[in-house]
């Protein structure tokens, strides 16, 4: 997946996200934004903990569809602030495959932390784009070296989401439905 390829997706994902009322106006956070990013990882850390299969797409392993998952809201906030990924060469000190894996996944949340901390701190839209760019990079290859390939999971949990019905506004304004 090239820097082309996501930059296309991710205005795609924002506008479907938008459609299906994730983006209420006025009512939406930043941070609780991120946040939702980083629960995807720690359920990646738990399906990869129990060796779990997914119970969406049930071919997959669930740590891979997780990290799908967190590529989506990812990708899905950068439409929102209209960030752009560029593709880096870089090293993170947790991720790589002579890691653990909680150690690789532990690496991403660094990244969504960083990317938080720049945004609050009103850094520029090209600091930002930086640290967008490291946190896709992170779960692109976190992915990569637990031997994942995001690319047709990516697009099956993509069509996945606009069908399930806990996604759909009623059942979010339910009790214990998915608030934001």
């Amino acid at each position: 997946m090239n820097e082309t390829y996501l930059n296309k997706l991710s205005k795609e994902i924002h506008l479907d996200v938008v459609a299906a009322g994730w983006w209420p106006e006025g009512k939406s956070c930043i941070y609780e934004k991120l946040q939702l990013v980083s629960t995807e990882v720690a359920e990646a850390t738990a399906g990869a903990r129990k060796d779990l299969m997914d119970d969406h797409l049930t071919l997959y392993k669930m740590e891979l569809v997780e990290l799908v998952d967190t590529l989506i809201r990812t990708l899905d906030l950068g439409g929102r602030l209209e960030l752009t990924y560029k593709e880096l060469d870089m090293e993170h000190p947790f991720i790589g495959k002579d890691k653990f894996i909680g150690c690789n996944h532990l690496g991403i949340n660094c990244c969504i932390i960083d990317l938080s901390k720049a945004f609050y701190l009103n850094k520029s839209v090209d600091v930002l784009n930086d640290f967008y760019s490291a946190l896709i990079w992170s779960i692109l290859e976190v992915a990569k070296v637990r031997g994942f390939n995001l690319a047709l999971p990516l697009r099956e949990k993509l069509d996945y989401n606009k069908i399930r019905l806990d996604h759909k506004l009623s059942k979010r304004a339910e009790k214990g439905g998915k608030k934001f």
